[in-house]
């Protein structure tokens, strides 16, 4: 630009402007250059990040798998086990429905004993007065057997009695001599009399011994009957307790199957 010449000044002038322009390109290249390798180490590190990202979806991936592949054989089982479950389920069901029916039948059964014991407490107590009542009748006729016994034992008296009046008599017509004779054919006949009725008595105070023994045997044989259905009766009043008790489990049982089987 110190050229004398002013074309060559003209020269210079645009040649150095060129060069300021030119190295305003060159400094505008390098900037963008370098630009471009930060770009580029930016991309290779994202590129290494990516590949190593990629690896470890490629790895997730294979275990995700394996995992899918492991649930699999897992619902497998499961959807076995289910069927299983099912099929048991329904045998459950199954017999839930049977075992409530053998316990309503059972309930029914248990209300029909728990009635049948009733009435036969009610033929129980009617057994009992009845017995009561022989046992009574038994006792009172042992009390008339005693009176029998009384009049018997009168009866004997009188015909010993009569039985020595007649021996009196015969002796007494002996002395008379012929004119006795009619009344010791009299006295011969009392004392006859006398000593059939004294065999009489001694037959009927045998047999009212022996009726007496029998009226005593029959007594303790009613009474032990009457203790004995006491006792039976007792059994039957703990038999319907126990019918009860047995029907209100049979009844709980019923209930708790029901739930089952809705279940």
């Amino acid at each position: 630009t110190d050229a004398d010449n002013e074309s060559m000044r003209d020269i210079a002038t645009a040649f150095n402007e060129m060069l300021s322009e030119l190295e305003e390109t060159i400094v505008g290249i390098q900037g963008f250059a370098d630009d471009v390798a930060s770009s580029a180490e930016q991309v290779a590190a994202g590129s290494e990040e990516v590949s190593t990202a990629a690896d470890e979806v490629a790895r997730s991936v294979e275990e995700i798998s394996r995992s899918a592949d492991s649930q699999n054989e897992n619902l497998d089982e499961v959807a076995n086990e289910m069927t299983n479950l099912s099929a048991t389920i329904e045998e459950v069901a199954s017999s839930a429905d049977e075992v409530a029916d053998r316990a309503s039948r059972a309930a029914d059964r248990g209300v029909e004993g728990s009635q049948l014991a009733a009435d036969s407490i009610e033929q129980i107590d009617e057994i009992q007065e009845k017995t009561t009542e022989t046992v009574a009748e038994i006792e009172q006729l042992d009390d008339e057997m005693e009176r029998i016994v009384d009049i018997v034992d009168l009866i004997d008296s009188i015909a010993e009695q009569t039985n020595i009046l007649a021996l009196n008599a015969s002796i007494e017509a002996a002395r008379a001599g012929e004119a006795g004779d009619g009344f010791g054919v009299v006295a011969e006949e009392i004392k006859s009399l006398a000593e059939e009725t004294a065999s009489a008595t001694d037959d009927i105070e045998v047999l009212i011994e022996e009726i007496q023994e029998s009226t005593g045997e029959a007594a303790s044989d009613v009474r032990e009957m009457r203790d004995i259905v006491a006792e039976g009766a007792d059994t039957i009043d703990e038999t319907i307790t126990a019918l009860d008790d047995i029907i209100e489990a049979i009844e709980d049982a019923n209930t708790g199957v029901q739930s089952i089987n809705d279940a």
